[in-house]
């Protein structure tokens, strides 16, 4: 996983993860370890149900958010990529 430490100003509204393979449990134990809120929910594609970290997944057809809140929302990738070293 790459992650590039750097100041920012951390999200107000609801955070979510895309992506809940164990890149996003990575993610997810690096936001707990900055004492951030969790995440509502994992979003992915090809995974329903369960959790990460007691962290709900939902497939991306089925976010938990009404349309009128999602532009306030932001959402993390942690996507696997076969080709990177």
């Amino acid at each position: 996983m790459f992650c590039r430490r750097r100041t920012v100003e951390y999200p107000q509204g609801d955070v979510l993860i895309f992506g809940a393979g164990s890149n996003g449990g990575k993610l997810l134990s690096a936001m707990r370890k900055l004492g951030r809120a969790d995440p509502i929910c994992f979003l992915d594609s090809q995974k329903r149900g369960g959790d990460v970290g007691g962290i709900p997944i939902h497939n991306i057809d089925d976010i938990p958010i009404p349309p009128e809140k999602r532009r306030h929302c932001t959402v993390f990738a942690s996507l696997f990529n076969p080709g990177a070293n």
